[in-house]
């Protein structure tokens, strides 16, 4: 059985009921561990201890000082420096922050053991920095640069992200590189019955759910509710979020009715709340896959997107709308044209595309694939 030492800053176990600032990416990279821990065993180094209720997976998560990325940054490298010769691969979750790209780089340059990542969110290309890190910007697109070069293997969750890495030098072949994207859970998953007949008799629910942060687009969402109120729609948004506050100050000030604020929901709430919509709109204004769209192709829903990563290769040929990002009068166009024409048809486009590509018995396989030719 292969033995893979895997190193994510954050995970977060959807099951538990917690509004905590969390991210699809903490989501996605559990469910990941998860559905592979029959077939390989795993050593999980992370901020906060998960219990995964499952064989083959053991999680770390070192405190030293109070300083938890210190913390996670000394102990992998004294836990490796212990257990070298115990595993056939590394596996690296770098979502645009230093760490684990610092554990990363040492791992390739000192310890020689193979490495694998997973760019779930990539600096040089989707992320473009708050401008508060100005100073530290050059210092982890640098060494993401490095991390690429010296992996044993790359995967990148779209097309889009690898085209542009290859536009930029960063990447110099795709010799190592695999377009893997998010996964959801298919088999054995009950979708709720459809409850909207997309007649002239009820009211069109346009529905956002996601982070109340800035890079999701929140406010492209609040501002096409404004430039909607006179059409017979309601705008509903889920999600916790650092930009709640704002959210909030904004519905008053425009003094919405026709935009409700329903904060948090637990996981197994959103496939019931996302069958109920009649649209479902993505405004982001970067992303690099977004995995709310596999959601929604789950209960066959439009969906309206920002033409950003993997949402516009996803929703191309028929099964969903783009618009350039943050495109306001574009997501209202879209919206307006689709209720009026009465066609929603693109769900069930998107709904078998998703089957076929992103079902966590797929993605899994691509990666086992992956550890096993290293």
């Amino acid at each position: 059985m292969k033995r893979i030492l895997r190193i994510a800053r954050s995970i977060y176990n959807p099951e538990s009921i917690s509004p905590q600032n969390i991210s699809g990416t903490d989501i996605q990279v559990y469910r990941f561990i998860k559905s592979l821990s029959n077939d390989i065993e795993q050593d999980i180094f992370t901020i906060k201890n998960i219990d995964f209720h499952c064989n083959n997976v053991k999680c770390y998560s070192p405190k030293f000082l109070g300083i938890e990325i210190f913390s996670l940054n000394f102990s992998c490298i004294k836990h490796l420096r212990e257990n070298k010769n115990k595993y056939d691969a590394v596996q690296i979750h770098a979502s645009s922050e230093l760490f684990p790209l610092i554990i990363g780089e040492i791992i390739s340059c000192v310890y020689k053991i193979p490495v694998v990542y997973t760019f779930h969110c990539c600096r040089n290309v989707t992320y473009r920095g708050k401008k508060i890190e100005i100073i530290t910007n050059p210092i982890v697109n640098y060494l993401e640069k490095r991390c690429i070069r010296h992996a044993t293997h790359n995967v990148f969750l779209s097309n889009h992200v690898v085209q542009k890495l290859l536009e930029k030098k960063v990447l110099l072949n795709t010799d190592k590189v695999s377009i893997i994207g998010d996964a959801i859970q298919i088999d054995n998953i009950a979708i709720p019955e459809e409850t909207k007949t997309h007649d002239a008799n009820h009211k069109v629910e346009i529905l956002y759910v996601g982070r109340i942060s800035h890079e999701k687009g929140w406010d492209i969402f609040v501002e096409c509710a404004r430039k909607l109120q006179d059409k017979d729609y309601i705008f509903k948004m889920y999600g916790p979020g650092p930009d709640t506050k704002k959210l909030k100050e904004k519905m008053e000030q425009y003094k919405l009715n026709n935009l409700e604020y329903h904060g948090f929901i637990p996981n197994e709430e959103v496939l019931p709340i996302l069958s109920k919509a009649d649209i479902i709109v993505i405004p982001s204004y970067y992303e690099e896959l977004g995995s709310v769209v596999l959601e929604a192709g789950l209960a066959k829903k439009t969906v309206i997107a920002s033409s950003t990563g993997a949402l516009t290769e996803i929703l191309s040929e028929g099964r969903g709308y783009t618009v350039p990002v943050g495109d306001v009068d574009g997501f209202c166009s879209n919206i307006v044209n689709i209720t009026e024409s009465n066609n929603y048809s693109s769900g069930q486009l998107l709904y078998d595309y998703i089957c076929k590509h992103y079902s966590m018995t797929n993605v899994t396989n691509k990666y086992m694939d992956i550890y096993n030719n290293i």
